[in-house]
């Protein structure tokens, strides 16, 4: 039987609608995404750094409970890191999980540890890399944790148009957001706030279906108390999004 996942890796189509165009071309983007190569390369061991080690409890209760349900599902994962999210999601069913990393060593390293997980078919779950802007597949479901807040705050409207465009009508949109945290100006990671998803998901097709602050007992011990979950539905309609 072929794999689930090919068919769903067409990385680079730049024409796609809301692959970036120059819009806040004030950032060099080609530069903003090679740190990330930089930190992985030298050789990021689980739990060092931005790697929590695991996914968040908070991913996982959600699952659990159904309050976001991947059976039989196509996801995503952009910015997954060593890709324990892309691991959870096939482990509760998903018919692919996709994760997307723009360094070469955390797609590799992701990869590795996928094919160590138990529970977790190859056949199901991939780590590519690729530029989030230019991703030309659409899924069922997106997760975006840690990668929103890693993205220059000029990026944040190419971000939701991206999305709209990945993900499929009636499909869902989930996102933990960190770091709530008094504003300041350095990142990443960029400080964030529940309203500054409200700002640009809605315009491009979304609609909240549910958002609520993260109890602090199923957070990562150093994000307690820092975390919302937001729940996006893209909707039928894409006029609905005019």
């Amino acid at each position: 039987m072929a794999s689930p996942i090919k068919g769903l890796l067409n990385t680079s189509d730049p024409s796609a609608r809301g692959a970036y165009d120059g819009t806040a071309a004030e950032v060099d983007r080609d530069a903003y995404h090679s740190r990330w190569e930089s930190m992985w390369a030298p050789g990021l061991v689980a739990g060092q750094a931005f790697d929590a080690g695991a996914s968040s409890g908070a991913l996982l209760h959600a699952l659990e409970t159904g309050l976001v349900d991947v059976r039989d599902k196509t996801c995503f994962v952009p910015g997954c890191g060593r890709g324990y999210d892309v691991a959870s999601m096939a482990k509760k069913g998903a018919s692919a999980a996709i994760g997307l990393e723009i360094s070469t060593t955390a797609a590799r390293d992701a990869n590795t540890y996928l094919a160590g997980c138990d529970g977790v078919d190859s056949d199901k779950a991939k780590v590519v890399e690729g530029d989030f802007f230019k991703f030309a597949d659409t899924f069922d479901v997106g997760y975006d944790y840690t990668f929103f807040c890693a993205l220059h705050p000029t990026m944040r409207a190419d971000w939701a148009v991206t999305w709209g465009r990945l993900i499929k009508p009636g499909g869902m949109l989930v996102t933990l957001i960190f770091p709530v945290d008094p504003p300041r100006d350095d990142g990443p990671p960029f400080c964030v706030h529940p309203d500054n998803y409200t700002a640009v998901l809605p315009p491009n097709g979304f609609e909240n279906i549910y958002l609520e602050k993260v109890p602090e007992d199923i957070s990562h011990p150093k994000r307690a108390g820092r975390e919302f979950l937001g729940i996006w539905r893209r909707k039928l309609d894409p006029a609905a999004a005019l």
